[in-house]
């Protein structure tokens, strides 16, 4: 299994994205008192990951909030975003990584059963911005099996955006790495950054 992405495969959602049954909304905010990514390293030792970005990248992660609808019964633990934002629409050229807490643990022999759940969540999703989702791949993230979500949909005056989505589970946590962006400077500005990412997360 690979962390690799195709580069003729990275697609997906503009505005709103499921994480697990969390939403996440592009506003404005920001945590206090959290560890911050710092010249091209993220290390979050209470997590227990670490990855790496382009050193060029900004942390954006205070114009960009991860919120949950009513009822849900995961909590937000960590939530950083690296690289750029278009103003106008508030879009991220960029990746995305966050961690929730869930109710119930997952343990290694839940773990792909657990993965295939999403499918359906990701699905419905997708449908709901008239996107397409593609076929979801199993690949790795910090060397545990992950499930890859690419989403493809056209937004504005016909622009298009790109996502793609790396999930796994470790505990009782999951863990979201989001790589998206306008589709016409995707593999430019985004794909070299996410593949870092990607390639670099490491559990700890």
């Amino acid at each position: 299994m690979s962390t690799r992405i195709a580069a003729a495969g990275l697609f997906v959602l503009l505005v709103v994205s499921v994480v697990a049954g969390a939403y996440i909304a592009f506003v404005s905010g920001g945590d206090e008192g959290i560890p911050r990514p710092t010249d091209g390293r993220y290390t979050n030792n209470r997590m227990r990951y670490t990855f790496e970005y382009p050193s060029d990248w900004a942390d954006v992660s205070d114009q960009i909030k991860l919120s949950l609808p009513a009822g849900a019964k995961v909590k937000i633990l960590d939530h950083v975003v690296v690289g750029s934002v278009e103003p106008e629409i508030g879009l991220l050229n960029g990746v995305q990584i966050s961690v929730v807490q869930m109710s119930q643990t997952v343990d290694a022999g839940q773990l792909e059963a657990e993965l295939q759940a999403l499918d359906a969540i990701f699905q419905q999703q997708a449908t709901t911005v008239k996107g397409t989702l593609s076929t979801p791949e199993w690949v790795e993230l910090g060397g545990l099996k992950a499930r890859q979500y690419v989403f493809d949909f056209t937004f504005g005056f016909g622009d298009r955006a790109a996502s793609a989505q790396v999930v796994t589970f470790f505990g009782d946590r999951q863990y979201t790495v989001n790589c998206q962006g306008r589709f016409s400077s995707f593999d430019e500005k985004v794909l070299p950054g996410c593949e870092q990412v990607l390639q670099s997360f490491r559990f700890r």
